[in-house]
């Protein structure tokens, strides 16, 4: 793992940027199995006049990780279950030999492999125009894509002459899918607080509200015509035996979203006597029209 940063300011203006790069492998002997993850940081908080002040932050977020098919799932119970300890991993002539596919599945089996972004902005603007009355202004937002890829290659038992007797996953086939996100918060809120002798007050009013946007597609496509390029339009839709297997596709879409408004009354007297008042009142899409 490798990190730089970058700080500095003014007594008006700081700054802060990073970056990051990791690389970590797995516990697979059999096939690569390896995450990378890059991050990149920035900051900057500066004050605009003696009553404004700004902060912004924004962050990138990508990994990258490549792993057998295999590896996932019921693995691990799997092998527990198949396997004895004293079982010979390989046959004598150097094709390895199980009582179950997961092995072989992961050594041969082809690869998933995934790339996730993440995008993360937030600002945050403070007015106090006059002492006591202070107004936020926040917001937060983030992009999120996700892409994998799944490759499936047959692979085969053999018999002592090591030919081929027969394979657990025959069928070839590709499979890539897509999930886009968009999440938005926004919030709002001004509060006055001022003392008349032994009494004290604070009001507070504000607005929030959040809002996500999602839609996932992909598809799957049977029958490789080569090993060495998985692509989707490298297929004949045909299994094993040469009988049509059509490709399958999906997506869906999602959206939500959510407003509220609220307020707090405070009260005391020398700090000893206190009262409280809070309002809120909240709408979502996530309810039916009528009810929301």
């Amino acid at each position: 793992e490798h990190n730089l940063s970058v700080t500095g300011g003014t007594e008006k203006i700081d700054y802060y940027t990073s970056a990051n790069f990791m690389r970590q492998e797995g516990l697979s002997r059999q096939a690569e199995d390896v995450l990378k993850r890059y991050t990149l940081t920035a900051k900057i908080n500066a004050t605009l006049a003696p009553w404004a002040r700004i902060n912004l932050s924004t962050r990138f977020i990508r990994k990258d990780y490549d792993r057998p098919r295999g590896l996932s799932g019921a693995l691990f119970d799997n092998l527990t279950m198949n396997f004895w300890p004293i079982h010979p991993f390989r046959d004598p002539n150097g094709y390895i030999y199980g009582l179950g596919p997961e092995v072989q599945r992961i050594a041969l089996g082809g690869y998933n492999r995934s790339q996730n972004d993440d995008i993360y902005m937030q600002g945050a603007l403070v007015l106090e125009p006059i002492k006591g009355w202070a107004t936020h202004f926040e917001a937060n937002y983030r992009i999120n894509n996700t892409e994998s890829r799944e490759e499936g290659l047959p692979f085969y038992n053999h018999d002592v002459a090591g030919n081929p007797t027969g394979g657990y996953d025959r069928n070839s086939y590709v499979s890539k899918s897509h999930v886009r996100t968009n999440y938005v918060n926004l919030n709002a809120y001004t509060e006055y607080a001022r003392s008349f002798g032994d009494h004290n007050g604070k009001i507070m009013a504000g607005f929030q509200t959040e809002g996500l946007r999602q839609e996932t597609d992909g598809y799957t496509a049977y029958g490789l015509v080569s090993t060495d390029y998985p692509w989707g339009d490298l297929t004949t839709n045909t299994d094993y035996n040469g009988n049509s297997k059509y490709p399958t596709v999906k997506g869906n879409f999602n959206r939500w979203v959510t407003a509220g408004f609220f307020g707090r009354l405070n009260y005391d007297f020398r700090g000893t006597y206190l009262a409280e008042v809070n309002l809120r009142y909240d709408g979502t899409s996530r309810f039916l029209r009528n009810d929301r």
